[in-house]
């Protein structure tokens, strides 16, 4: 599993004004697979796609497959 997955997210999340309120990573060893739950809210108002549209270049070094959704939908 490649390091950095978590970092590379939340440093995302952060430079956009994001702010993380929880976080459930899991690592399936037999898998060899690396889920994880992000919730976050914006602190200055950045509207999900915006978010959506950058985080292309997050994902891709890593191969991540991501929902990004409005939980409060």
């Amino acid at each position: 599993m490649p390091r950095g997955i978590v970092a590379a997210i939340s440093t995302y999340l952060a430079s956009r004004g994001w702010n993380i309120i929880d976080s459930a990573p899991f690592h399936d060893m037999e898998a060899g697979c690396f889920f994880t739950h992000v919730g976050f809210r914006s602190e200055e108002g950045v509207g999900l796609e915006a978010l959506r549209s950058g985080f292309g270049p997050v994902a891709e070094p890593f191969w991540l497959r991501c929902k990004l959704s409005n939980g409060a939908q």
